[in-house]
């Protein structure tokens, strides 16, 4: 498990975008779907997550998600994300 080619990417590359930006950047093009990958998704769990729910509530995109985690991590990562989200 684990990215394939690390030393390819930093964490300080790109820049922030909103969830907002994103759903526009994505919603402009009514004919591709939405791949996540590269810098793993998943090291941005709750903007991952709130993005991926906002996708899939708003358009009839599929959505493809490539990660170096097994399930099971995932699984831990939502959970704790989940749970902390429950607390506020």
């Amino acid at each position: 498990p684990g990215c394939h080619n690390p030393q390819s990417w930093k964490f300080e590359n790109g820049h922030k975008m909103s969830v907002d930006d994103l759903m526009k950047v994505i919603t402009d093009d009514e004919f591709s779907n939405v791949s996540f990958s590269g810098g793993d998704p998943f090291y941005q769990v709750e903007g991952f997550t709130a993005l991926a729910r906002r996708i899939k509530a708003e358009t009839n995109k599929t959505i493809w998600c490539w990660t170096g985690f097994t399930i099971e991590e995932i699984h831990t990562l939502t959970f704790s994300w989940t749970a902390r989200s429950s607390r506020h």
